[in-house]
């Protein structure tokens, strides 16, 4: 997939989230000016019918299928919603790896007992407990 190998880190790892909303929207949306482009060239020739029924089709359900994509994602990324960014100093005086996957960060989340992870690891951990990876202290009071 080629938002994986574009290593967008601000993505946090959910590319495969984000690939169905973009498809579904850049689908809709070319559909829709290809929609209105025909309907100006058919306009004298009575074929609004079709019109509608290709509007309805592609652009309607495209989006409404978007929306569901959409609603997962963003319950994913609600999750880290509650946790800044790091600085870049923090990053730096932190050592910038994160203890859950020991990879180099360089952009992370901070939970409140001041620990650093990758959003993704951090993402991951809390689908198993509410506790911090590293002090276990509950990161949900």
């Amino acid at each position: 997939m080629v938002l994986s190998w574009l290593h967008l880190e601000f993505l946090e790892n959910l590319e495969t989230l984000w690939a169905p909303v973009l498809c579904k929207l850049a689908t809709s949306l070319s559909s829709l000016l290809m929609i209105v482009a025909v309907s100006f060239w058919c306009s004298g020739k009575g074929g609004w019918g079709l019109c509608l029924l290709a509007s309805y089709i592609n652009v309607y359900l495209g989006l409404k299928a978007m929306d569901r994509h959409l609603k997962v994602l963003l319950q994913e990324r609600g999750q880290l919603g509650r946790f800044r960014f790091a600085t870049k100093q923090e990053l730096a005086n932190f050592d910038d790896v994160c203890s859950v996957c020991l990879q180099r960060m360089t952009l992370a989340r901070v939970t409140p007992c001041r620990h650093l992870f990758h959003g993704d690891c951090l993402r991951r951990s809390l689908k198993d407990r509410s506790t911090c990876p590293m002090c276990k202290q509950d990161l949900w009071c």
